[in-house]
């Protein structure tokens, strides 16, 4: 529209930001994507590798090139903000060495091995995504089993002399 940018200095990033319709009127392409509720749209996610961390945007192919260049990784994939490794080996240093190459806010998951869609061979993010929600509703609950445990502990320390004057 009207108030778009003329754009970059650089034509293939022009020739990629910005479409033109039947109308000649520019339009820059935010990778946002939306889909329709009601009478309006709701934001759903992004078409690129873009993930916003602490105010910035960081592209996640990038920092999947950082982590895969480390000593030891086999595979890196990153889904969001979660990055998940599959390590050759193991050595002292290796996971600190993991972690400087992350940008600040990312959480690192070493895995055995990443999981594969049948028939391609891809990685499956969404099962990644699933083993992730899993394992921090599991170690979610063996908190507050450890909580629970503690805090009965604790009453039965404070009321254990009470009941045996009676």
């Amino acid at each position: 529209g009207p108030m778009v940018s003329p754009g970059y200095t650089d034509p293939v990033l022009n020739q990629e930001a910005f479409e033109v319709d039947g109308d000649g009127t520019r339009w820059y392409c935010t990778k946002d994507c939306l889909a329709p509720r009601g009478d309006g749209f709701v934001f759903s996610g992004r078409a690129d590798d873009l993930v916003k961390v602490g105010g910035a945007w960081v592209d996640t192919r990038d920092v999947e090139q950082r982590v895969a260049a480390s000593n030891g990784v086999d595979e890196v994939c990153i889904c969001g903000s979660d990055a998940f490794v599959a390590l050759r080996w193991l050595q002292e240093g290796t996971v600190s060495a993991l972690r400087s190459a992350l940008p600040p806010g990312f959480s690192l998951f070493v895995v055995p091995s990443l999981p594969r869609r049948p028939g391609t061979g891809k990685v499956d993010r969404r099962r990644l995504q699933d083993l992730l929600r899993a394992g921090l509703v599991e170690a979610h609950e063996a908190k507050e089993r450890r909580l629970c445990a503690e805090e009965l502990a604790s009453l039965i320390r404070w009321y254990w002399p009470l009941s045996v004057v009676a």
